[in-house]
């Protein structure tokens, strides 16, 4: 496993398996690696899993969690789940036995209603969907430093935290959750302009 820091974000490659996920908020603190850092990006390259006490640690994790990877084909949906962000450079087409196993439940939480029918039906058509259905963004070969760039670009400290929280008040308690803290961090953000 490899950690390299950027100026927001860390990215860790190298990863055989997600065992240093419960150390992981400790070894940032000793390497420094946790200054100013929003989002880590888990840089994977074959099918990985996941224990419960590690899906329970990726959840409390107090940054945006980004998983990237070539190719996801084989790779379980259920895992790739737990990360709020998922890049790919290659479209992702579902196995059918996925509609039937994944938690359909928090799959429409996450990308609603309309997403869900067509991920069911490709599921069972075999066919791509461009746009990786909204729970893969594909994007050319490394493409999550340009993503991660413009998501932090020009932002202030205030802003890169409204937009962390509201990311992560998002996986861990849902869309109302995340919109209350948008809304909060927005208001205090206009509050903090004026001077109040």
């Amino acid at each position: 496993m490899n950690i390299t820091k950027k100026t927001n974000y860390v990215i860790i490659d190298g990863i055989d398996d997600f065992s240093f996920i419960p150390g992981l908020i400790g070894e940032l603190k000793n390497t420094g690696s946790d200054e100013g850092v929003y989002a880590i990006v888990f840089n994977v390259c074959r099918e990985f899993s996941l224990t419960s006490v590690q899906k329970e640690k990726l959840l409390e994790l107090p940054y945006i969690t980004v998983l990237y990877s070539s190719d996801f084909s084989g790779m379980s949906l259920e895992n790739m789940m737990f990360f709020d962000i998922r890049m790919s450079e290659r479209p992702f087409l579902p196995q059918s036995s996925e509609s039937e196993t994944a938690d359909m439940a928090r799959f429409e939480m996450l990308f609603g209603r309309k997403r869900t029918y067509e991920f069911k039906n490709s599921a069972c058509s075999g066919e791509p969907s461009a746009d990786g259905y909204g729970i893969v963004k594909v994007v050319p070969e490394n493409g999550y430093e340009a993503y991660m760039d413009r998501l932090f670009k020009e932002k202030s400290e205030s802003q890169t935290d409204i937009i962390t929280k509201a990311l992560i008040s998002f996986r861990q308690r849902g869309k109302q959750a995340c919109s209350d803290e948008e809304s909060a961090g927005f208001y205090n953000l206009i509050k903090e302009r004026a001077g109040e």
